[in-house]
């Protein structure tokens, strides 16, 4: 609990020097599309980019790194007497999948769930809570829909090539579709696939 607070207030901190607008969830939602394209395109500056946005849209968006005992991927949670969401990502795994997979799971409590609520995803734990059935499902949605998903498990060999392609055509990041086959498939040291994956 010492480690976790104080990672939890390494963010706060973080997050004090970061001008935002007022939070706009309506703001957020027009610029859905942006953020994941974004994910699939992955600039140089795609951290500080996405920074940028949360900011535009009221909401803190702070990269804290993993400290020992603290094995968290993320929180949420409101500050400022609840006038200021506050989304904190870790570098655990140092994973692309994880990292997106963690902001959208963040972002889905503070545009879906209580202002007085602290959200903290731990390594390890399975959710047992609705809310945080709903933020994994929306998180899963935003990484790959349910027609995608269809589509690309009715295939049995996943090539590079099948990976490219299917990234070309729906505009999804290579390293994340194959995180999503590895996570579906249990099958994690296929060495092509996993030269196609990116670390953070």
């Amino acid at each position: 609990p010492q480690a976790i607070s104080v990672w939890l207030r390494l963010g706060e901190i973080q997050a004090e020097k970061i001008q935002t607008m007022d939070f706009d969830k309506k703001l957020i939602r027009e610029r859905m599309h942006e953020i994941q394209t974004l994910c699939y395109q992955m600039p140089d500056n795609w951290m500080s980019k996405l920074q940028d946005i949360c900011s535009e849209c009221g909401i803190a968006l702070v990269y804290t790194p993993c400290i020992s005992k603290a094995p968290i991927y993320g929180a949420s949670r409101w500050i400022k007497n609840y006038s200021k969401p506050l989304i904190q990502i870790t570098d655990r795994q140092k994973d692309y999948n994880a990292f997106w997979f963690s902001f959208f799971h963040e972002l889905a409590h503070i545009l879906y769930h209580g202002k007085k609520d602290v959200f903290i995803s731990l390594d390890n734990i399975e959710p047992d809570d609705e809310k945080e059935k709903q933020a994994d499902d929306f998180a899963a949605r935003m990484l790959l829909s349910e027609k995608e998903k269809n589509e690309l498990f009715q295939h049995s060999d996943f090539s590079p090539e099948l990976i490219w392609a299917f990234s070309r055509k729906y505009g999804r990041n290579p390293s994340i579709i194959v995180s999503q086959i590895q996570r579906q498939t249990k099958v994690y040291n296929d060495f092509k696939l996993n030269r196609l994956k990116i670390k953070v």
